[in-house]
């Protein structure tokens, strides 16, 4: 591999720079609703685009500028207006768009809040926990993911799994292992009325979001807190999982894994692979109850 001159790293380098300033950028149309203010307009000035969404004209020209030159929203010398084109809607003002792409923003700027305690991780060997990250991690990968769900869960993604998608139909019932903000939970459960669908997260606050989402989707009692399911033997369902795969070499899939791992538990179910997630395991805990234990699963009696 041919190594850069110094102008060709330095150029490298600029772009990244201004890719990262972009992103604080975008968080600044996100929260202020620049974005959507100007989607379906035509084309608004500084001053119009102020007005509308109360805040300063010298900011927003300033802002407008920023993200023409970024290639973020359109600018038209003729008129002085900027506007957002088709494509520039779909990713940042159209939160139904399986392109919109704020939410992955989001996701980054959530990265730079929890700097300091990723330094400090590195020099004492332990782990961040999920419940320790900012807000805007939480936040952002439901926002950031919703969208997938919406497009692909249940056209694409369940059928691909054999006989996933009949047994729902029929009526099922359906542990969404950290479901988070409950996104996920949500569309199956809307899709799938004859089955029941419960959502598990050990975080909080992403329940009580969770639950407040399932409330305005008129889904009820669908999101469940359980920190048991990540407090306890979470070592011995990976070592189960482990185990598994080095028996079942041949089997290709995370999901073919799984169902192999609760047969050979002794669990009459299939697990169905959640697709943005890792494997996880069913296993008996002490008291003889069958609980799942890592997040990321459907598990489907």
């Amino acid at each position: 591999m041919a190594t850069p001159t110094l102008d060709e790293f330095l150029g490298k380098l600029v772009g990244d720079l201004g890719a990262a300033l972009s992103a604080a950028l975008v968080g600044i149309g996100d929260k202020l609703g620049l974005y959507k203010a100007l989607a379906g307009t035509g084309g608004l000035t500084p001053a119009a685009l102020a007005q509308k969404t109360h805040t300063d004209e010298r900011y927003v020209h300033e802002w407008l500028s920023a993200q023409a030159a970024a290639g973020y929203v359109d600018y038209d010398p003729g008129s002085g207006t900027f506007c957002l084109n088709e494509v520039q809607t779909l990713a940042f003002a159209d939160e139904s768009s399986p392109a919109h792409f704020l939410g992955g923003f989001q996701v980054t700027r959530s990265m730079y809040k929890d700097l300091d305690k990723i330094v400090d991780a590195f020099k004492s060997g332990k782990g961040v926990g999920w419940h320790e990250h900012d807000a805007d991690l939480f936040c952002g990968t439901e926002r950031f993911f919703r969208t997938g769900y919406n497009a692909n869960l249940v056209p694409a993604w369940i059928p691909a799994l054999e006989g996933v998608d009949a047994k729902l139909r029929k009526g099922a019932s359906v542990a969404d292992v950290g479901c988070g903000h409950g996104a996920s939970t949500i569309v199956m459960a809307q899709a799938y009325p004859a089955s029941t669908f419960t959502g598990f997260d050990y975080h909080e606050p992403s329940i009580v979001a969770a639950r407040e989402a399932a409330g305005k989707a008129s889904l009820g009692e669908v999101i469940k807190a359980s920190r048991l399911l990540y407090s306890q033997r979470i070592a011995e369902a990976r070592t189960a999982v482990e185990e598994l795969v080095k028996k079942s070499p041949d089997v290709p899939d995370a999901s073919a894994r799984s169902n192999a791992l609760c047969r050979s538990a002794g669990e009459n179910e299939t697990c169905a692979h959640h697709p943005t997630a890792h494997p996880a395991a069913k296993v008996k805990n002490t008291t003889g109850m069958s609980r799942p234990r890592l997040g990321g699963f459907l598990l489907i009696p």
